[in-house]
């Protein structure tokens, strides 16, 4: 009885899953070619709404081959957006005065072939028929508020910090070796910096 089990998990759920991810570890392994696969932050900038500061952002993901090959077999993909505001301090490392994270995570639904985004900062789930219509949906930022205005106005030069990348960590444990090493999952955008008060 147990190994009729053990084979039948294979087809379905988590089997299914660990079966795939035998085969991207296959793939990553026995090819040299990647895909092409990008994040850029557009632009960025900050406003200020009801005395808080928030932060706009434009970013633009592209998703290679074998990314969204994992996603279509079952494997979710988590990005981070990362936002930061700090103050300049001459003799000493720059302070963090806050820092805060966006988190979408990616599923494919093989049944209606639809997609879910799922902000897990607050829950918030959205539903598309295209790909392209969901990377351009976690691409769009707007007022996503950081700080109080009213401790950007204690004197000094400040500024603010925004990035995002695919979090490998979030991908199931046999798949993340390769991953690390490998040019297609390293997505990763550079620190997009603009002064807030100087």
């Amino acid at each position: 009885m147990h190994v009729c089990k053990k084979h039948n998990d294979i087809t379905t759920g988590r089997g299914f899953i660990h079966t795939y991810v035998l085969v991207l570890i296959f793939l990553f392994t026995h090819s040299s070619i990647a895909g092409t696969n990008s994040i850029k932050i557009e632009s960025a900038d900050g406003v200020i709404i009801e005395d808080m500061y928030s932060v706009n952002a434009n970013i633009s993901y592209q998703l290679g081959k074998e990314n969204r090959n994992a996603l279509e077999h079952g494997i979710p993909l988590e990005f981070d957006i990362e936002f930061r505001i700090k103050k300049r301090r001459p003799w000493m490392w720059d302070q963090t005065l806050i820092s805060r994270t966006i988190t979408y995570r990616l599923e494919h639904q093989p049944l209606s072939g639809d997609y879910l985004v799922t902000r897990l900062d607050n829950g918030d789930l959205k539903q598309f028929q295209k790909l392209e219509d969901v990377l351009v949906y976690i691409g769009k930022i707007k007022n996503f508020p950081l700080i109080d205005t009213a401790t950007l106005g204690t004197g000094g030069i400040f500024y603010a910090q925004v990035k995002t990348h695919l979090n490998i960590e979030a991908l199931p444990a046999p798949l993340r070796p390769l991953a690390y090493i490998s040019s297609e999952w390293r997505l990763s955008s550079p620190w997009q910096i603009w002064m807030i008060k100087e």
